[in-house]
């Protein structure tokens, strides 16, 4: 099922694999800061983790997002992306439309969701390797469509 949604995610956790020092992470900074729907960045060097806080008036594009890691020189290893729901009803059939891409939940437990909510893309691209080869079967049998990002999400 698929539902439209006019609210937008808030914020987000991005973790950046290949990471080595403080230039590696002031590169991917300088790059995620020229986007437009990114208010303001924290970073947490430890962890090679920036935090994304998106501005209220502009679509978030997590394509783009991913796009300016790698062209830093690095890949996305983890993207959390924050969402407020009212009142939605979760299980792995449903999906939801926002600003032109598509959202679909796998492995989610029948639930409903109220306030806010991480979602973490497991699309090739958004998570290590490693990681998506939990989920390559399942994605492999749920192939995008041709009109429109699909993005494979869990909570």
């Amino acid at each position: 099922m698929l539902n439209v949604v006019s609210a937008q995610f808030t914020k987000a956790e991005l973790r950046a694999d290949g990471l080595t020092c403080s230039l590696c992470s002031n590169a991917t900074y300088k790059q995620l800061k020229t986007l437009d729907f990114i208010d303001s960045i924290g970073m947490d060097l430890d962890h090679a983790t920036f935090l994304l806080y998106f501005n209220k008036d502009k679509t978030v594009d997590f394509e783009k997002i991913r796009n300016k890691v790698e062209f830093a020189g690095f890949t996305v290893g983890m993207l959390k992306a924050t969402y407020t729901f009212n009142n939605f009803t979760v299980d792995t059939s449903h999906c939801f439309n926002m600003a032109g891409a598509v959202f679909c939940f796998i492995n989610a437990n029948t639930q409903t969701l109220n306030g806010e909510a991480e979602l973490q893309i497991v699309d090739a691209g958004f998570i290590s390797k490693k990681e998506y080869k939990k989920y390559a079967d399942y994605l492999a049998a749920h192939p995008e469509g041709s009109y429109m990002r699909v993005f494979h999400v869990i909570l």
